[in-house]
Parts: structure tokens; sequence; C-alpha cells
């Protein structure tokens, strides 16, 4: 389960790393990174499952991307 986690932040970093163009962007992706792993400790520590947390943190990468998309699209907009 593990593997799992650590495939889903990589790629919510990767993919959002992709996207970004500015150090702006780049440091709102490396604080969703960080806060996605966190959400992943404290998941371990409160004693959620290792599913649980897996899946946690799949939907928070795929949120984030999004929100970076969205603001790169914006971005490109203006």
């Amino acid at each position: 389960m593990m593997k799992k986690i650590f495939i889903a932040l990589l790629m919510a970093v990767f993919t959002n790393f992709c996207l970004a163009t500015d150090d702006e962007l780049a440091n709102d992706i490396k604080n969703k990174a960080i806060d996605i792993g966190f959400g992943a400790i404290s998941g371990f520590l409160s004693g959620k499952s290792s599913e649980e947390i897996a899946k946690d943190a799949k939907e928070q990468a795929i949120d984030a991307t999004k929100e970076t998309a969205d603001k790169k699209l914006n971005e490109m907009k203006k």
C-alpha cells in the first residue's frame, strides 16, 4: 500500500511540475505535495488503513493537479 501512496504522490508532483512554468506555481505545487505527504503521515498515525490513505492521497493528488491545470489555463488566457 505504501507503494500506491508513493506512486500517487509522485504522479501529482510530476504532473504539476510539468504544468508549472513560474516560481509561484512551482512553490504552490511543492506545498500541495507536502500537504499530501503530511496527510498520509497523519493518516498512518491516526490508524487509518493503507487503502484509505492511498485513496485519500490519490484524490488529493487529482484535485491538486486539476487546480494547477486551471491556474495555468487562466494564466494562458490572460
